[in-house]
C-alpha cells in the first residue's frame, strides 16, 4: 500500500545544541518536535503547535529551514517541512503520549544516534550548514 504524509517539524537550536524527542509509539526513533499538518493550517503553524503540544514550549519560527522528501522501507512517502525556531517561553516537559524523553545534542552527538528518524537524517546537510554559520 502506498500513502503520503506531510509532517512539519521545528528545529530548535540553543547554545549550538539541537532539541530532539524520543518517539516511543510506532518506530522508536529520535526526531524533531513536530507532526501532521491539520486541515486549514500552514506547515509553519503546525510546527509551532506541535512543538507546544509535545514539549510545552512556545516557539517562534525564524523561517523555513528546508523541505525534504523520503520514502520509508514500508513504502510511505513523507514530504517534510522543517522550520528553524527559537524558544519564546516555557520549560521543556515532554507532554504527549508519543514521546518519553528529550535531549539537547550537538550535531556530532546527534549524527551518532543509532535510532535517528529518516526525516531527521534528511535534514542533516541543512542543519550542519546552519550550525556552521
Amino acid at each position: 500500500m502506498r500513502n503520503q504524509s506531510f509532517p512539519s517539524a521545528a528545529c530548535i537550536i540553543k547554545n549550538k545544541k539541537i532539541l530532539l524527542l524520543h518517539r516511543i509509539v510506532g518506530f522508536k526513533v529520535w526526531e524533531f518536535p513536530g507532526g501532521k499538518i491539520e486541515f486549514g493550517e500552514s506547515p509553519e503553524e503546525a510546527a509551532i503547535r506541535e512543538t507546544k503540544e509535545e514539549t510545552g514550549l512556545t516557539v517562534k519560527s525564524l523561517g523555513l529551514m528546508s523541505i525534504n522528501s523520503h520514502v520509508t522501507p514500508q513504502n510511505h512517502h513523507h514530504i517534510c517541512f522543517c522550520y528553524k525556531c527559537k524558544i519564546l517561553r516555557g520549560k521543556i516537559k515532554v507532554s504527549d503520549d508519543d514521546h518519553d524523553r528529550c535531549k539537547w545534542l550537538t550535531f556530532d552527538e546527534m549524527k551518532k544516534l543509532p535510532d535517528m528518524a529518516l526525516s531527521l537524517k534528511a535534514f542533516l546537510p541543512q542543519l550542519k550548514k546552519i550550525l556552521s554559520d
